[in-house]
């Protein structure tokens, strides 16, 4: 946390805590049955491509993809066995040709169910040999873009807002490569030290819904760390990711949402002002608009 806060500026303290958990996830993922998603989203130069390569750096197998055709993608799916980083995945859509829609359709499905061991395995038949091939889509994945992505994926995501730094808020420091690598070390030694103690914390955890399966291993990690304040982060993210599932349909709740969390830190009155900048750490600047011209129902409102 301390290395990223060095490097990153997130509008979002608790974001920090949530993605060192999410890069220790992925030196021990096959210990959990699912692992989330990640989804940095935010205006250009908000830095979204740094922190990816920032969780690339830090997370086991870290590894970038940029421009490449979703074929490319999935093939180094199967072959990673660490953190995947696909930044600017709306490129993907935007490259694709008629021809080439196909395999971008079955990369997005595929995408859909890399975050659970249970749905990610596929037979691929070589077209030339005739050869079956089993492939293992299974790991943690760090996409970005500034559109958000599609709604079914959404439901595996947890989404890091980015945003540009105010002036004289941040000062950015280069990290030191040795650092980098003695912290990959330690991790892990650690996940080889942990594996055991790890599986039977995260047992204990629900995972009924999506969105506990996704945060259950982030809860074992706590677990382990010993670090019950580090639970009260979590609660506050399956708040954020409950209200960013049911928001497209119910502006209301997330209005709601924002004054709930307002009361909970003592609040017992507040401005309308203070509202909507709550919202805004709930939702992306395009929530609810299709177009850059539209007005989202909760401004509105």
């Amino acid at each position: 946390m301390r290395m990223m806060k060095s490097q990153i500026w997130l509008p979002n303290e608790s974001d920090y805590l949530i993605l060192a958990l999410v890069a220790v996830v992925t030196y021990v993922q096959t210990v959990f049955e699912a692992v989330p998603l990640m989804l940095a989203t935010g205006p250009a130069g908000s830095g979204k491509s740094a922190l990816g390569e920032f969780m690339a750096n830090v997370s086991a197998n870290g590894v970038v993809i940029g421009d490449a055709s979703a074929t490319t993608i999935t093939r180094l799916m199967d072959v990673n066995r660490g953190l995947l980083v696909l930044d600017d995945i709306e490129k993907i859509h935007s490259k694709s040709s008629k021809s080439s829609q196909p395999q971008v359709d079955d990369l997005l499905q595929i995408l859909k169910t890399s975050y659970k061991q249970r749905t990610a395995m596929r037979s691929i038949t070589d077209v030339k040999s005739g050869e079956v091939n089993v492939l293992n889509f299974y790991g943690v994945k760090f996409m970005n873009n500034t559109q958000g992505i599609d709604e079914i994926l959404g439901t595996r995501t947890i989404t890091i807002h980015t945003r540009r730094a105010p002036a004289g808020v941040f000062k950015h420091i280069d990290s030191d490569p040795e650092d980098t690598m003695d912290l990959r070390q330690e991790l892990h030694a650690w996940s080889m030290d942990f594996c055991k103690p790890l599986h039977l914390a995260y047992k204990q955890h629900s995972k009924k819904s999506r969105t506990e399966e996704i945060t259950a291993p982030l809860r074992a990690i706590v677990d382990i760390a010993n670090k019950a304040e580090w639970h009260d982060a979590l609660d506050d993210l399956v708040a954020r990711i409950n209200v960013e599932q049911e928001s497209t349909n119910s502006p209301e709740s997330v209005v709601r949402e924002s004054c709930v969390r307002l009361a909970k830190r003592g609040f017992t009155s507040v401005a309308v002002e203070q509202v909507i900048m709550e919202m805004s750490t709930l939702v992306p600047d395009n929530y609810m608009k299709e177009y850059t011209t539209d007005i989202p129902d909760v401004a509105t409102g």
